[in-house]
């Protein structure tokens, strides 16, 4: 765990990014400066070498001019022995090696010895067009590594005499040089200034490292640490970082931003804490407020209950008095015909009683025409005196009952006009009846609007209510927030519950403001 924080860490990202460039740095440095050597070596062994071929073709020059072979072989013969790590070879037009400090060399075909592509090239171009090549090849002669150069042999005047003028160059002399122990030479000076080069980097790597650990990492770390305790709450540190670098800047920028969120935090903390408490009391207050609304609902409701039912009422007691008023008409109706009928009794009582009067006096007459006739009209007499005392007793029923009649329809008048002023004060009861039913609809119908808006009131002071008791609750947790900060100040009082009810609300949910 630990390493695995230090290759993440800020330490291991500078050492690894001062190793890389001073690798990549050194690396050219020494790339650079190990071609030069190698370069300059080469150019030195190929000057000698050429200084070598100059000697060797001035040496023989003489001696092949006049043909002495012997003089060339012990020429040869002292290259062999004096000169280490090289060879001769002197060969002619048709690459065949005439002499050589070799003596295995003797008669072989040039072009089979050389192995370098660009030698071979240099070869034949020398015997093919009289170019002679002006630079020195690498090759590997019996493994080894060798330098190998070309002087071609001019055919001159003095050489007329034995070649003739056909041909401007007779052939070459081909010297090699052993430069192994030169390239283990320059092995060993890059294998040094390698290890010279490594060793001063890792050195100036750590030197670095230590002068920008102290004026970059500690500072960093202190700035990390700072940083921490900010995200941790902890207001109280303080960096002191005297550097008059950017970093020393940032560090007093830091410091500053401790010291003003030191102050910030500890006003806010308190004025939480007052807005935690007026947010409770208006939370409580709220509640209390929307419980009375409750209350007056509930009040209006059962209010606009009993109006609806005072309406109903008054439409049956509307429709109660329509009906009596129907009934009080057609008994209205009925005493005017009972007063009518009793008019017709009266008249027949009437008749009756002339009926009765002329019965009388017809019985009167029969009396009389009795008494005149004597014995013989006795049984008329008697029957006439019957006939009179039925038309007496009729007169007196009929008299009797145009009394009764006429105290009849006096009442049947009285009753009538008893009727119609019943009928006529019915019919004010229900004008009133209908005027205090449309009052008692309108007062209905106000309840009922009255009603739905005290509903609407009511989920209005509910959604008040919750998004108080979310107030209050997010005033609650601010609180509680800020006093997990430590600052220079006093510590608030201990967060205290407001009074009211404080919903807790869920992770996650989403607080009105």
């Amino acid at each position: 765990m630990e390493v695995k924080r230090f290759l993440h860490s800020l330490q291991f990202k500078v050492i690894g990014s001062l190793a890389v460039m001073f690798t990549l740095v050194m690396g050219t440095i020494s790339f650079i400066n190990l071609r030069d050597m190698s370069i300059s070596s080469h150019d030195e062994l190929q000057a000698t070498a050429n200084l070598l071929a100059d000697a060797v073709y001035n040496g023989i020059l003489q001696p092949m001019s006049i043909g002495d072979s012997q003089t060339i072989n012990q020429q040869m013969e002292s290259f062999r022995k004096n000169m280490t790590g090289g060879e001769v070879l002197i060969f002619g037009f048709d690459k065949k090696i005439t002499y050589a400090s070799q003596p295995a060399r003797l008669h072989q075909d040039l072009g089979k010895i050389l192995v370098n592509p660009q030698a071979l090239e240099a070869l034949e171009r020398l015997v093919g067009q009289n170019q002679a090549p002006t630079q020195a090849f690498d090759e590997l002669a019996d493994g080894k590594p060798v330098l190998t150069l070309f002087r071609p042999m001019m055919n001159e005047p003095r050489c007329h005499h034995c070649h003739g003028q056909s041909r401007q160059t007779l052939g070459g002399v081909l010297v090699r040089r052993d430069i192994a122990k030169n390239q283990d030479q320059q092995s060993a000076i890059r294998l040094r200034s390698t290890i010279i080069g490594l060793s001063g980097s890792l050195l100036a790597i750590f030197l670095i490292y230590l002068l920008i650990s102290m004026q970059v990492i500690r500072p960093v770390h202190k700035l990390v640490n700072l940083a921490a305790g900010l995200s941790g709450g902890d207001l109280t540190q303080t960096l002191n970082i005297a550097q008059k670098d950017e970093l020393g800047e940032l560090a007093r920028s830091m410091d500053q931003v401790s010291r003003n969120l030191n102050q910030v935090i500890g006003l806010v903390g308190q004025k939480s804490q007052h807005m935690a408490e007026g947010a409770g009391a208006q939370a409580a207050g709220v509640e209390q407020t929307a419980a009375s609304m409750e209350e007056m609902a509930s009040m209006i409701h059962r209010n606009d209950q009993h109006a609806q039912r005072a309406k109903g009422l008054m439409d049956d007691t509307s429709e109660l008095l329509q009906r009596a008023r129907e009934a009080m008409r057609q008994l209205s109706g009925f005493m005017a015909e009972t007063s009518a009928a009793s008019d017709n009794v009266g008249k027949i009582i009437k008749t009756i009683q002339e009926v009765a009067f002329q019965t009388n006096l017809l019985a009167l007459n029969a009396a009389v025409e009795a008494a005149r006739a004597g014995e013989a009209g006795a049984g008329f007499a008697v029957v006439a005196d019957e006939v009179r005392n039925l038309a007496l007793r009729a007169a007196q029923a009929a008299q009797d009952t145009d009394s009764m009649i006429g105290d009849i329809v006096l009442k049947i008048k009285q009753g009538s006009q008893l009727v119609e002023s019943t009928d006529g004060q019915y019919r004010e009861v229900a004008v009133k009846v209908g005027e205090v039913a449309g009052l008692v609809g309108e007062i209905a119908r106000a309840s009922h609007e009255q009603a739905q808006g005290i509903e609407q009131v009511n989920k209005a002071m509910a959604d008040i209510d919750q998004v108080t008791q979310n107030h209050a609750a997010v005033a609650q947790e601010l609180a509680e927030e800020i006093a997990h900060f430590h600052t220079d100040q006093a510590q608030a009082a201990p967060a205290r519950r407001p009074p009211g009810r404080l919903p807790a609300p869920e992770p996650g949910q989403k607080q009105d403001f």
